[in-house]
């Protein structure tokens, strides 16, 4: 009797015992500070005869172990994320301090929830690296700086034997709806990396508004050892500048219009957040304040009443357009 009930409970066991995917490896290139990795169940590989991993989201999986070989210290989330595209995100720090590439080396693994989900146990390994290390630009005897183009960390050194000790660095963001100039020297170094990320909190803060809203950032705030001359063509001369101090927190811009130009100029040392728009934007730390938490361009005296279609419009676009980054 009693090995006939061994038997049945080993069945039992046997019946109950989670499929677990096949092991992924995921090398995923080269990441700078701020930019995540993101997997879907769709990329992994699973066993045919075990099922397709389910999604990946809270409700299916949870996190039960990470083991860091390398490069923990440059991680700074790893999460399921159900808001989405139901992936796991692994998002890197925002560490600008880091002049050579380093390698990230981890496993993941994520423990099945309910009975709808096949694959119970899912397997990946991670290889990335984190920065690709320092390119260095050379300034000629003319002061002049030939072959810039966006790295990661770009060091700037006087041409050997005949190289002026500053030189004039001039660029375009990869939209090319801003344009700085601005006198670099012989041994900076300066992260100049950009994105367009928006700040959620400021399309919440606006969600009753019309307002075409744009995003401009330098994550890093590289700051120079002159003053830069930046132009910003995003909105015109009735448009709207503004720079985000903070999350969802928005103060004026110093730009100035300039007909000259045909655009916003800003004189500044540092690069930072900037916000565009073509009607005036409250602060998410004034909402509910009424008008006096309301805030405008300089030399406009334009006060616009900032509609929920359009910031929405803009947070839908967001959402759709998130994809894994590349560095």
């Amino acid at each position: 009797m009693k090995k006939v009930l061994a038997l049945v409970l080993a069945i039992a066991m046997m019946s109950t015992v989670a499929f677990a995917a096949s092991n992924t490896t995921w090398d995923d290139g080269t990441f700078g500070p701020g930019k995540k990795i993101t997997i879907g169940s769709s990329q992994l590989d699973a066993d045919p005869e075990k099922g397709d991993v389910s999604a990946l989201n809270t409700d299916n999986y949870s996190i039960k172990k990470v083991t860091y070989n390398k490069g923990k210290a440059y991680i700074d989330s790893i999460e399921l994320n159900d808001e989405e595209d139901d992936e796991l995100v692994i998002k890197f720090k925002k560490d600008y301090t880091v002049e050579k590439a380093k390698e990230i080396d981890l496993e993941i693994e994520l423990r099945g929830k309910g009975n709808d989900v096949d694959v119970k146990t899912v397997n990946i390994d991670v290889t990335a690296k984190y920065l690709t290390g320092i390119d260095t630009f050379y300034i000629n005897e003319d002061n002049e700086i030939s072959g810039y183009s966006e790295t990661e960390i770009s060091e700037f050194k006087s041409e050997e034997g005949d190289g002026a000790p500053y030189g004039t660095l001039e660029f375009d963001t990869t939209d090319g709806d801003t344009s700085v100039e601005v006198r670099v020297y012989d041994g900076d170094k300066l992260f100049l990396g950009h994105d367009y990320d928006a700040d959620k909190k400021v399309l919440v803060a606006n969600a009753d508004s019309e307002a075409e809203i744009s995003f401009l950032n330098f994550p890093a705030k590289p700051s120079f050892n002159s003053t830069a001359t930046v132009y910003f063509y995003q909105v015109d001369e009735d448009g709207f500048v503004y720079e985000l101090t903070g999350e969802g927190k928005i103060k004026k811009s110093a730009a100035k219009w300039s007909e000259d130009d045909g655009c916003w100029v800003l004189k500044t040392r540092t690069l930072g957040s900037y916000v565009f728009a073509d009607k005036a934007l409250t602060s998410a730390a004034a909402a509910g304040e009424g008008t006096e938490g309301e805030t405008t361009n300089p030399d406009t005296g334009a006060n616009d009443v900032v509609g929920i279609a359009a910031a929405l419009a803009v947070v839908s676009l967001v959402a759709a357009g998130a994809v894994s980054l590349k560095k």
